[in-house]
């Protein structure tokens, strides 16, 4: 792994906002995350490499993503995301209720900001590689979350990708292309 970190703003970043920001997306991924433990970061930015960049991934490649960031997930993000839900559960009694509510705000800052991380730690995978954009399609988009899926659940096929991210890959249809300046060198900081 690189020593340096993307600026956080990038273009996986911004397709990341626009794709998650229509309705029924989070929903949707939140559901396969519960269900299957899916990192909706890399769900996301396999989607992101077919559907925006047209890279259909290899297994190798896959794993050279998932070792990126797995660490920082498991030891950032899910102990993060435990915090929210719990504080979110209702499990602080008054009088302690109103500041737990601005706990969990404050926690939910902060896991966005872990996420937004480790998508620069993708982003910065997807830079090293020095690939370049070919077109994107949405068939590698489709075969990048079959790939992504059958990690975790072994069967797993196109047709099951098509309708549990029906909702995420209709939206990732409907956004705009983004600006994305792509660049064979490492983004300059923040």
């Amino acid at each position: 792994m690189t020593t340096s970190l993307s600026a956080l703003d990038h273009p996986f970043w911004r397709y990341s906002l626009a794709v998650y920001g229509n309705e029924g997306v989070p929903a949707e991924l939140i559901a396969l995350q519960d269900a299957h433990d899916i990192d909706v970061n890399v769900a996301l930015f396999c989607l992101w490499l077919g559907h925006e960049v047209g890279l259909r991934l290899t297994a190798e490649q896959l794993d050279s993503i998932c070792a990126r960031c797995i660490d920082w997930n498991a030891e950032t993000v899910v102990p993060m995301r435990g915090v929210r839900r719990y504080l979110k559960s209702g499990t602080a009694v008054q009088p302690v209720a109103q500041r737990a509510a601005e706990l969990r705000t404050q926690v939910k800052r902060l896991e966005l900001l872990a996420e937004q991380i480790e998508q620069a730690i993708l982003y910065d995978w997807f830079v090293d590689s020095r690939m370049y954009p070919a077109g994107g399609e949405r068939e590698a988009a489709e075969a990048n979350l079959t790939l992504f899926m059958r990690r975790l659940a072994p069967g797993w096929d196109e047709t099951r990708t098509q309708m549990a991210f029906a909702t995420t890959l209709a939206a990732s249809d409907s956004t705009e292309p983004p600006d994305h300046h792509f660049t064979s060198e490492k983004p300059g900081g923040e």
